[in-house]
């Protein structure tokens, strides 16, 4: 970067000072101006870390906290006491300490924007009446509801620099995750929900949009939901249904993988086996499908939601198709399945006997589908060793409420795990019919 003349360094300076009375008033800004004269060299030869902090404040980030934060400490430090004991601090703690004025200028000033909403308590209202709105199929007004909470975002302060990472996760579980997967790195993180449920406002508006079929904009809502919280299942699984019905296969499959690493609960398994079952049968791959509609059925508790995934198969397969030029009908291949594996369809079991031996599908298919596209048979172990760690901490600190949180998901994990691990057992010339029965 050239180096700036006598003459632009004075428009700046002039420019600042007229920022710092928009900031602080006419008398704040007399005040700051003295006590900034007094410190001036104590901000180039004694603190070096301060100086060097509000610079990359106001370069990267919200400039009028960077001003409050530098007034705050100038007459914090005007004490010979207080300015004693700060001389004392190594440099990192230095930096802890701006970092938590800082913080509390960010959220101070985030909070007065969210007043005329309620606050927290108010915007979460909003969001749960956006939300019935939208199950009572009233999609215009439940966007409408949102839409003031969406702009009100586009102007916050915790925007993320070298310094700070600002996210908003409201799963707890997520958090931890979160805090697993996340790169090593001197920037600190600070997970902002507790003042604002932004994660949840771009979910909510994400989920309004797609019921409007507006996928373009159900895909925006998502991915800037992803920015604040990278390891939500709900928000990746929003995006891929926004590229599934965009026709954006690729996108689908890539998003769909990257969810199934984190995904820590049933119902989280079944609906991304949904999405893969829709991507191959877009792709006309019938067997890929199938391998994963068996895979979904570890997943299902009762006979009565077994059936339903049963029927979910035969409505998904049972259509006709067109292959260079000749029709052909997928549906035999998914009875000789169905038939053959799920002994649920009371109704249909007179014709099983006919049908006995006739199915296509193996473990060793399963097993190949699972590794030609880089989907997981079954739950991600180091998903299963976090909520156990977390449990285990509750329960030994004696925090019932969160060890039986952690508990939950842990009997659900490790109940598919071990599923999973009879799956594996199978020998691939056995006809998966066998585990089923």
């Amino acid at each position: 970067m050239p180096k700036k003349t006598k003459k632009e360094e004075d428009g700046d300076i002039k420019r600042f000072k007229a920022f710092v009375t928009t900031v602080l008033g006419k008398k704040g800004a007399k005040v700051f101006a003295q006590n900034n004269a007094i410190w001036e060299e104590k901000f180039e030869k004694d603190e070096p870390e301060l100086e060097n902090f509000v610079l990359k404040a106001i370069e990267f980030d919200n400039a009028a906290c960077a001003v409050i934060l530098m007034d705050d400490w100038m007459k914090r430090m005007n004490s010979s006491k207080n300015y004693e004991k700060w001389t004392k601090n190594t440099p990192q703690i230095k930096k802890l300490i701006l970092d938590d004025v800082y913080f509390q200028i960010k959220t101070d000033v985030f909070r007065t924007s969210m007043e005329k909403f309620g606050g927290r308590k108010g915007i979460t209202g909003i969001m749960l009446k956006s939300s019935d709105e939208a199950k009572k199929g009233n999609l215009a007004q439940a966007s409408e509801l949102t839409k003031p909470l969406v702009e009100m975002l586009q102007d916050n302060p915790f925007v993320s620099n070298d310094f700070f990472h600002y996210v908003s996760i409201s799963e707890e579980m997520e958090w931890f995750i979160y805090l697993h997967y996340k790169e090593p790195s001197r920037i600190l993180t600070r997970n902002v929900n507790f003042i604002c449920p932004i994660e949840h406002i771009l979910l909510r508006s994400g989920f309004n949009a797609f019921e409007r079929k507006d996928y373009f904009e159900a895909e925006k809502y998502f991915l800037e939901a992803k920015k604040w919280n990278p390891f939500s299942v709900n928000g990746l699984r929003g995006l891929s249904l926004a590229y599934r019905n965009q026709k954006k296969w690729n996108e689908l499959l890539i998003t769909v993988k990257e969810c199934f690493k984190y995904a820590y609960r049933p119902s989280h398994f079944k609906s991304l086996y949904n999405l893969l079952i829709d991507y191959f049968a877009e792709k006309d791959k019938d067997k890929d499908a199938l391998c994963c509609n068996y895979l979904k059925m570890f997943y299902v508790e009762s006979d009565s939601d077994r059936k339903k995934v049963a029927r979910d198969i035969q409505f998904l397969h049972r259509i006709e198709k067109y292959e260079n030029g000749i029709k052909r009908t997928t549906g035999k291949l998914c009875d000789d399945y169905l038939y053959n594996t799920v002994d649920i369809l009371r109704e249909k079991k007179n014709k099983r006997n006919s049908l006995q031996g006739k199915s296509t599908i193996t473990m060793k298919d399963v097993q190949k589908s699972s590794q030609k596209y880089g989907y997981p048979m079954g739950v991600n172990p180091e998903i299963v060793e976090i909520a156990k760690t977390l449990f285990q901490k509750a329960s030994q600190s004696g925090k019932t409420k969160n060890a039986e949180y952690f508990k939950g998901i842990l009997d659900d994990l490790e109940k598919c795990s071990e599923k999973m691990k009879d799956l594996q057992k199978i020998g691939s010339h056995r006809r998966i019919h066998r585990t089923l029965n």
